[in-house]
């Protein structure tokens, strides 16, 4: 008999690397081609923040985009980002000291307008459909000139090989300001609070959907990682009901009678992640709120306590994991997020893996000949490599000890403690921990081997050994 003659979905959906303790909670553990074990995790094809003003989504989702962008380009330095400012707020300067701290990222023609990978635009120089025209036109040219794939270092569930095109980025701050010229003359020959300025905001709203449709096909057809920031607060359009009654929620794990501004309601569910900013606040000291309580190193002579931030932000929706879920993320207001200051927030904060000492000094399970403290860790992680990576896998225990409990049916979890020793025996921990936790197309090549934490914990129940040893 004749099968419907319609086409089957891709059974998997590649995700680019963060760090642990964003690939953790998003993705799931997939097999090596090697044998090693990887978090299929972190950057899905379309991620969304929202937040209210001056709430760091922007320097979050840039993290993201960054840091996924850093480790593609690790293999695949062809990679483009395009950018479309429609707050008119982005400073190429301040991008560029951002990006510097990304090895594979950066370059010193990074935003160079005839060579550089990192593309910038906004609404001055061109309208919101004609910026995205120009994007579906590269990349249709890009495809006739080279279909080249890229091996993916796992197969999908069911065996097959993975392969893609180059992967590239695309980022919109924010989708609130976004909109098309049509809609725009509208609104300016229109008085605010008109009937015809109304229905402005309502067919913006829905231009909004149908672009964020086309921009997620386009995602998937060639590989683009896209990403956008929406404003947040209470929802203006609701209408008053009945004493005590309750406004409805516009999506279960968002707060009632809030929403996302200058957005359709329907754009909610096309991101494959959605994430919501609740709050932020300044780490500063608690004996003395006039100077930070981690400062950016021990002798720094103009400590301020607002430039280290923690941020709060919740997974409203997911389709590649739990939703519903907390994560704390440190941002510097100098230098965007700081991902090993978030997994020391991780570890500290939860007393996982981590002693306390006298004199305020701290100690890893994992790393017990190395002390620290408050005034001197961010500058320890910076410097010492091996800190920093048992930092790392420490935050990585605890994450995949609350967010893949499969581990701890199958007798493999482990306490950092017992990780530690067992290892020991075996192997030598210098040598471990110079390595990555993140998957990158040139997996076998990379100058750094690759080892994920999930990999420590099969090599204690010797259920596996590094292919590079």
């Amino acid at each position: 008999m004749r099968r419907p003659g319609v086409k089957q979905i891709n059974e998997f959906q590649v995700m680019q690397n963060v760090y642990g303790y964003l690939n953790i909670p998003t993705g799931s553990l997939v097999p090596g081609l090697k044998g090693e074990t990887i978090i299929n995790g972190g950057v899905p094809l379309m991620s969304g923040f929202m937040g209210p003003g001056n709430s760091f989504k922007t320097a979050i989702m840039e993290g993201f985009e960054m840091t996924a962008a850093d480790h593609v380009m690790a293999s695949i330095p062809d990679t483009i980002i395009m950018t479309l400012d429609t707050e008119q707020n982005k400073q190429i300067g301040r991008m560029q000291s951002l990006a510097s701290l990304y090895p594979n990222l950066y370059r010193d023609d990074l935003f160079d307008p005839e060579t550089g990978n990192w593309i910038v635009s906004d609404i001055i120089d061109i309208s919101g459909e004609r910026w995205f025209e120009e994007i579906k036109e590269y990349f249709k040219e890009r495809d006739k000139h080279s279909r080249k794939r890229h091996r993916v270092p796992f197969n999908t569930p069911k065996g097959r090989e993975i392969s893609t095109r180059i992967p590239n980025f695309i980022e919109i701050d924010s989708l609130s300001a976004f909109e098309v010229s049509s809609s725009g003359s509208m609104l300016s020959k229109n008085e605010l609070g008109s009937s015809d300025a109304n229905m402005y905001f309502m067919r913006n709203g829905l231009v909004k959907t149908v672009f964020l449709k086309e921009l997620l096909g386009l995602s998937r057809r060639y590989e683009a990682y896209s990403f956008f920031t929406t404003h947040f607060g209470k929802d203006s359009s609701i209408q008053s009901g009945p004493p005590g009654m309750q406004p409805a929620k516009k999506v279960q794990h968002m707060p009632a009678g809030t929403k996302a501004k200058g957005i359709s309601d329907n754009a909610y569910y096309l991101a494959s992640h959605l994430w919501l900013v609740k709050k932020s606040v300044a780490l500063a000291s608690k004996a003395n709120r006039n100077l930070p309580e981690y400062p950016y190193s021990p002798d720094d002579s103009n400590p301020d306590p607002n430039e280290l931030n923690m941020v709060t932000m919740g997974m409203v929706r997911s389709k590649t994991g739990r939703s519903g879920f907390m994560l704390n993320i440190v941002v510097s207001q100098d230098y965007g997020i700081d991902h090993d200051m978030t997994n020391f927030m991780i570890v500290k904060e939860n007393g996982f893996g981590i002693h306390m000492g006298g004199k305020g000094l701290m100690k890893l399970d994992l790393y017990p000949e190395v002390s620290f403290s408050r005034k001197t860790i961010r500058q320890q992680l910076r410097e010492d490599t091996k800190l920093r990576r048992c930092m790392e896998i420490t935050a990585d225990l605890f994450m995949l000890s609350w967010f893949h409990p499969t581990l701890n049916r199958n007798g493999l979890m482990k306490t950092p403690t017992e990780l530690y020793n067992i290892i020991k025996k075996s192997y030598s921990w210098d040598t471990l921990l110079a390595s990555r936790s993140w998957w990158t197309y040139d997996q076998y090549k990379y100058k750094i081997p690759f080892l994920s934490t999930v990999d420590l914990l099969k090599m204690a129940a010797e259920q596996y050994k590094p292919y590079w040893l």
